[in-house]
């Protein structure tokens, strides 16, 4: 929304869609090429590049671009010519749980236990693939989906990676 000589922007609070500004000049955008055009890595901050090295992304508001910044989510912000106002407006306060590891344990299962039903119905007897990315979500689904007893795997010396329906 425009208000005059003021440009307010907000992001929710999960961070869905991201804004991109830069304060000098006051620019606002949905992708960073659309306020910054294309970047030269002569150009990208030294610190966030390491940081990006090293954990695939840049921590806070800041991007590999000096000058460029990220509205963090469950943020808003007021750009002006005199600069800008970042007021973060969503808190997260974990409530404690009261679950044993057991009861954790028990309770992923029962989840995953539903979710591997649901994909199974859903291939309605289609072979169902799963791509081991080498993480553990794709692990636990495919140790769901074995559970299940719809899906075997197969473990030859030259294909170590395969898995197909019965």
């Amino acid at each position: 929304m425009d208000l005059g000589e003021k440009l307010c922007a907000a992001v929710d609070h999960c961070g869905s869609h991201p804004l991109f500004y830069t304060t000098d000049p006051v620019c606002i955008g949905d992708t960073s090429r659309a306020v910054v055009g294309d970047v030269d890595s002569a150009e990208y901050s030294p610190v966030s590049e390491r940081e990006f090295l090293t954990a695939s992304y840049v921590t806070g508001s800041d991007t590999l671009h000096t000058e460029l910044k990220q509205l963090e989510a469950g943020t808003s912000i007021t750009l002006s010519s005199s600069g800008a106002t970042v007021h973060s407006y969503s808190d997260y306060y974990p409530v404690p749980q009261e679950y044993t590891k057991r009861d954790a344990i028990a309770e992923l299962d029962s989840v995953m236990d539903g979710i591997s039903q649901r994909v199974i119905a859903a291939a309605d007897g289609r072979q169902i693939c799963v791509s081991l990315s080498g993480g553990h979500d794709s692990r636990v689904m495919l140790c769901s989906l074995l559970k299940q007893g719809t899906i075997t795997s197969s473990r030859s010396p030259s294909e170590n990676r395969m898995a197909s329906t019965q």
